[in-house]
């Protein structure tokens, strides 16, 4: 007997699900393709909790509740994910230092420990960084992991705590009642009934909810991954805004992402839902690559990606309940910062599943943000 669907077959769906199962709901999750297939299995994996367009003081204590349960879910299930613990780095230039320092103030402030370095202190702790660089931003509590890895086993974790996976499998539709309240779903091999829904579907959540379209808008983003070095640095490396970002793998190869702003035909990436790569991009990621660490200009890549994430108007997700309906749940919308409240996101769900209130507050991530005067019901 199901009484939980969980649509999405990611990091979020997969912890969601291990979440509701192994608190006693009887979940399944469906996911459209392989498990990790999406935005997941294509992540930079990189925890940064200092991120520009995710960190405000608000959410502070959804961050730091998020590490927690992470690293508590690592060591319990002892999955090898490729964490390292390292810290991140955020690359300052002459123009945003000055911001550089003020986040500084503000990530302390806010409970998240953060440290400025100038750039005698970053030549040292990074000598293979440009030297164009005025100084970091050092945050030790941050990490970075194999972002595939860990959403395989978000979902392994769930099947052996009781939920069901079936994969290759499409939801066409909602199932709703004459006054619709949601029932289940229809998918490609049949329907299926259960007490709440969870879509954890990111980019592609307007797909079952039209009125989600503007809100949740799907958003191109690239990479490539360098052949092998020896150990370089440890840190998940940012700069320009977070909008470039880069980490050093356990096998050697530097994954380097970002210039969305390079794209030509969609602006920022914005309104596509397409994993192709394209030349203008990879060309401006070589070319960045190459300011930022110099040393290895011209190193060969091994592979150039593509991968599809899903932007919000003010850059959070949405997670609760959708309004206007008491049993139809959304955690989706992470504008490309999953991993540092992917965990938190999942506890969340299943307290709203269970008891109807959660906690930590929900304010800054509200679904009924986006839609006044639409109210939202409680089950």
């Amino acid at each position: 007997m199901v009484n939980v669907i969980v649509v999405g077959g990611g990091m979020v769906g997969g912890y969601c699900a291990y979440q509701l199962a192994r608190h006693g709901l009887k979940p399944i999750l469906l996911e459209r393709g392989e498990v990790a297939s999406g935005a997941s299995g294509r992540g930079g994996g990189l925890l940064l909790k200092g991120a520009t367009d995710l960190f405000t003081p608000e959410i502070a204590p959804h961050l730091l509740a998020n590490q927690k349960l992470l690293e508590d879910f690592l060591q319990e299930t002892a999955s090898d994910v490729e964490y390292l613990g390292g810290g991140s780095l955020y690359i300052a230039l002459e123009e945003d230092w000055d911001l550089t320092q003020r986040k500084v103030k503000r990530l302390n402030e806010s409970g998240i420990p953060a440290e400025l370095w100038d750039h005698e202190e970053l030549k040292r702790r990074m000598p293979s960084v440009t030297r164009k660089a005025v100084g970091g931003r050092f945050i030790p509590g941050d990490a970075q992991l194999a972002s595939p890895k860990l959403a395989t086993s978000f979902v392994q974790a769930a099947r052996q705590a009781g939920a069901k996976i079936k994969a290759g499998v499409t939801v066409t539709s909602l199932v709703t009642d004459e006054k619709g309240s949601v029932q289940g779903v229809r998918t490609s091999e049949d329907t299926i009934h259960a007490d709440w829904l969870i879509l954890a579907t990111n980019a592609y959540a307007a797909h079952l909810i039209p009125e989600l379209r503007p809100v949740i808008v799907p958003t191109r983003g690239q990479a490539f991954l360098t052949t092998p070095l020896a150990p370089a640095f440890p840190y998940a490396c940012a700069a320009h805004d977070d909008l470039e970002y880069w980490r050093q793998t356990r096998t050697g190869q530097i994954l380097f992402g970002g210039c969305r702003r390079n794209e030509t035909r969609y602006p920022n990436g914005k309104g596509t839902e397409s994993t192709d790569t394209t030349p203008e991009v990879q060309q401006a990621l070589r070319q960045t690559f190459g300011f930022f660490l110099p040393d290895w200009a011209n190193i060969p890549l091994e592979k150039a990606w593509a991968g599809t994430m899903g932007f919000t108007p003010d850059y959070k997700p949405l997670i609760g309940l959708l309004p206007g309906h008491s049993n139809l749940l959304i955690a989706a919308g992470f504008s490309g910062n999953c991993l540092p409240l992917v965990c938190i996101t999942g506890q969340l769900i299943r307290e709203i599943v269970l008891n109807g209130q959660t906690s930590l507050a929900l304010t800054p991530f509200k679904p009924g943000r986006f839609f006044e005067g639409r109210s939202e019901k409680r089950a």
